[in-house]
C-alpha cells in the first residue's frame, strides 16, 4: 500500500512532487534483529525530487534506521532506506517514516512500518482483513469513544493481533497513541480532548502479513445529538372501589435537560369497565387523577417527549371491592360461652358463693323445679343459672350440679341430702357428661 503525493509539475517551484512511499511489514522473532528496506520511488519523468527533512517516529523502540538518508531521488528512479526491527513482544510494533520534499505545497509523505512476531516463516497465504464497525462517528469531547475491531478476520482462521493508533489528530490535540486504552486489543477506547476530527488506524496481523483500516471520529463540545427522555410512571398501587388514585410522572427525566411533555392514557381496563382516557382528570403538567368504576386490574401509560424523541412507561393499578363487616367478630363471642377459660372463671365464682353461707344450699334446693325444667327442655339458659343464689353463672349443664356442689359444702347436711347428692352424681355420670362441679361434690361428700 502506498502514500502517493500530488502528481504534477508545480509551476511555482519547478519541482515534480510525485513520490511513492510503500508501507512495510517486517517479521522477526522476539529479541532477534531483522532488516528490511523502505522504498522511495520518484515517478517524475523529467525532474529530481529533493528531500528536505526526514522524521522517524518509533512508537515502541523496536525500529532503527541504518545508514545515511538520501537527500535527492533522481528522476525515474528509486532509493531504499534500510530499517532494522527487533521484536519486543508478541504484538504489532509500529513506526512511521515521514518525508518532507522541497516544495511548500507538497504533502508530507508517510511510510508506515509494522513489525510482527513471525509464527510460521515458511507459510504464505491470504492476508487477514482489518475491519472497524463504522468508519465515521459523531462524538462528544470528554466522552469515551469505543473502537471496535472485532469484525476483523483471517481467511485461514489464524489467530490475530491488533494495534490501534492515531493516524491524524486535530491540530491542537495533545493526545498520543498511549492515550488509547487497550490499544493492543480487538476493542479499545479513547477520549477526545478538543473538537475536531480524530482519524484512528487499526492494524491486524496473522503473524505473516498485516492489514489496516481507518475510522474518523468527529468530536464537538455541544454535539447536535439528542438523547431520549426517560419516562417513569411510578410503582404499582392498590386501592378499593370508589377510591381515586393519582398518577404522577414527575420522576421522569431527560439526559439533556430538555423540557418534557407528559401524556397519560388508559392502556388496559378491567373487564366490564366503562372507564376511558377521557375520565382522567389533569392535576398538573405531569400528574392526573382517576377513579376506576369497578374492581379489577387497570394499566395506564405515561408518554414523555422532549419535542423530538419519546419514551413510554406503564403503571398497574389493582382495584379491590370494599369488604363489608359481616359481624364475624361478634359471632365468635358466642363460642366463648363454652370456652374453658370462662368455665374456670365461673367455677371460681361458684366456690365463692358456696362458701358464703350454708343456708345457700337450701336456697339452691328450692330452685330444683327451675333446673328440672331447663334439663327437660334441653336448652342452656344463662339467666336461669344467674337466678340461683350460690350456683355457677355459666354452669350450663344442670341446676342439679349446683345443688350437688352446695349440698356437699353444708356442715349439717342430712343423710337425705347426701343421698340426693349421690343420686344426682349418679344421674350425671349415666348421662355421659363430665361436670367439674359433680366431681367436686363427690369428693366433698366423701370427706
Amino acid at each position: 500500500m502506498a502514500h502517493v503525493g500530488a502528481s504534477s509539475d508545480d509551476s511555482a517551484s519547478g519541482l515534480c512532487v510525485s513520490l511513492a512511499v510503500e508501507d512495510v511489514t517486517v517479521r522477526g522473532q522476539i529479541g532477534e534483529p531483522s532488516q528490511t528496506a523502505v522504498v522511495l520511488q520518484n515517478h517524475c519523468t523529467d525532474k529530481d525530487i529533493a528531500i528536505r527533512a526526514v522524521d522517524f517516529v518509533d512508537t515502541d523502540g523496536a525500529f532503527s534506521l541504518i545508514g545515511e538518508l538520501p537527500s535527492v531521488i533522481p528522476v525515474g528512479s528509486s532509493v531504499e532506506i534500510l530499517v532494522e526491527f527487533t521484536a519486543q513482544a508478541d504484538m504489532i510494533h509500529l513506526a512511521e517514516l515521514r518525508l518532507l520534499v522541497e516544495d511548500p505545497y507538497a504533502p508530507v509523505q508517510i511510510a508506515e512500518l509494522y513489525g510482527v512476531v513471525s509464527r510460521d516463516s515458511d507459510r504464505s497465504g491470504d492476508p487477514p482483513k482489518a475491519a472497524i464497525r463504522s468508519d465515521t462517528y459523531a462524538v462528544e469531547t470528554s466522552s469515551q469513544v469505543l473502537l471496535d475491531g472485532t469484525n476483523s478476520s483471517d481467511p485461514e482462521g489464524d489467530t490475530l493481533t491488533w494495534r490501534w493508533s492515531f493516524h491524524t489528530l486535530p491540530e491542537t490535540s495533545r493526545l498520543i497513541d498511549g492515550d488509547i486504552t487497550d490499544y493492543l486489543m480487538a476493542s479499545a477506547y479513547f477520549t477526545p480532548d478538543i473538537e475536531g476530527d480524530y482519524r484512528v488506524r487499526l492494524v491486524v496481523s496473522d503473524g505473516t502479513s498485516t492489514d489496516k483500516t481507518f475510522a474518523t471520529y468527529t468530536a464537538t463540545t455541544s454535539p447536535d445529538i439528542n438523547h431520549p427522555p426517560i419516562a417513569d410512571a411510578g410503582g404499582a398501587q392498590h386501592i378499593t372501589t370508589g377510591d381515586s388514585v393519582t398518577l404522577d410522572g414527575s420522576s421522569s427525566s431527560d439526559p439533556d435537560g430538555d423540557s418534557l411533555v407528559y401524556t397519560w392514557t388508559l392502556a388496559t381496563a378491567a373487564e366490564g369497565s366503562a372507564l376511558t382516557s377521557d375520565d382522567l382528570t389533569v392535576l398538573s403538567d405531569h400528574a392526573v387523577a382517576v377513579t376506576p368504576d369497578i374492581a379489577g386490574l387497570y394499566v395506564f401509560k405515561l408518554r414523555v417527549s422532549d419535542g423530538t424523541l419519546v419514551h413510554k412507561d406503564f403503571i398497574t393499578i389493582y382495584v379491590n371491592d370494599v369488604v363489608e363487616d359481616t359481624g364475624t367478630v361478634e359471632d365468635t363471642g358466642t363460642a366463648n360461652d363454652t370456652g374453658t377459660v370462662e368455665d374456670t372463671g365461673v367455677a371460681e365464682g361458684s366456690d365463692d358463693d358456696d362458701s358464703s353461707s350454708d343456708d345457700d344450699s337450701s336456697d339452691d334446693d328450692s330452685s330444683d323445679d327451675d333446673s328440672s325444667d331447663d334439663d327437660s327442655s334441653g336448652k342452656k339458659r344463662k339467666h336461669d343459672h344467674k337466678s340461683d343464689d350460690g350456683s355457677s353463672d355459666d354452669d350450663s349443664s344442670s341446676d342439679d350440679d349446683s345443688r350437688s356442689d352446695d349440698d356437699s359444702r353444708s356442715d349439717d347436711d342430712s343423710s337425705d341430702d347426701d343421698s340426693s347428692s349421690d343420686d344426682d352424681s349418679s344421674d350425671d355420670d349415666s348421662s355421659g357428661k363430665k361436670r367439674k362441679h359433680d366431681h367436686k361434690s363427690d369428693d366433698d361428700s366423701s370427706d
